[in-house]
This record gives structure tokens, sequence and C-alpha cells, in this order.
């Protein structure tokens, strides 16, 4: 009896697993590897495609999230990166990329709260912020 109710225990459980991961497959539209696509092309492609919706960036050696952007009608709309919100979470993304993977989810129904911003706009300060970072980090160590 114990053997029974213990494999359809198991039968359920690998069931409801099986049925979870397809619907976060089927749910995220776009995804890929960071090191090919790099962050800046990602978003410009998004603001091109007149997306809305959400792209979760997560970290490759750690596996968790390390930042997620919120798209409205082309245009950039929130993050969060670690304890940064908005503009700042998008310029720490930019100036210490990610190394993982990116999955952009579809969401027509998303609102942004506050002003939203033009993509092209923040991907040039956001690079030159990285490139600013990189000169430092060459006279200044990180300890």
């Amino acid at each position: 009896m114990g053997r029974a109710a213990a494999a359809a225990l198991y039968n359920l459980t690998s069931a409801a697993a099986a049925t979870a991961r397809q619907s976060t497959a089927v749910a995220a539209t776009l995804t890929g590897d960071l090191d090919f696509f790099g962050l800046p092309s990602l978003l410009q492609s998004l603001a091109d495609q007149q997306a809305t919706g959400i792209v979760t960036l997560t970290g490759r050696h750690s596996g968790q999230t390390a930042g997620k952007l919120l798209f409205v009608n082309r245009k950039f709309a929130d993050a969060q990166a670690a304890h940064l919100r908005g503009v700042e979470a998008v310029y720490q993304l930019l100036e210490r990329p990610v190394t993982g993977v990116f999955a952009f989810v579809p969401n027509p129904a998303a609102k942004a709260k506050g002003a939203v911003h033009d993509v092209m706009g923040l991907l040039f300060e956001g690079i030159r912020r990285h490139d600013e970072y990189r000169q430092l980090v060459l006279f200044v160590p990180d300890d």
C-alpha cells in the first residue's frame, strides 16, 4: 500500500513539474544568451519591435535573477537590479554586464506607473558610463 501511494505521489509531482515547465516555456517568447546577444542589442531589438512586457536577466553562475526590465510600447518603463530601481538599475546592468541568460515575457496589459524613457537615450548614457567605469577600474582596484 505504501509503495502504491509513493508511486502515485511521484507521478503526480512529476506531472505537475512538467506542466510548470511547459507553462514557463510558453510564457517566454524570446530567450537567449546574454554573451551572444548583449544587453544593448536586446534592449534595442525590443524597442524596435514595440514590445510590451518584462525581460528577466538570470546570472549563469548564481542562477538567480540579476535584474528585470519593463517595456511598455517600445519605451523603457521600469527596472530593478539588486536594490536599485528605474534608470539607475539599467545603468548598473549596462556598466557591469550580466553573464547569463534572458527571457522576455510579453504582457500587453502592462502599464507604466511613472515616466517612460526612450531606449536609445538610456543606451547611450549606459554605454558612456560603462566606458568610464572600465577606465576607472584600471586605476582604482575594486578593494
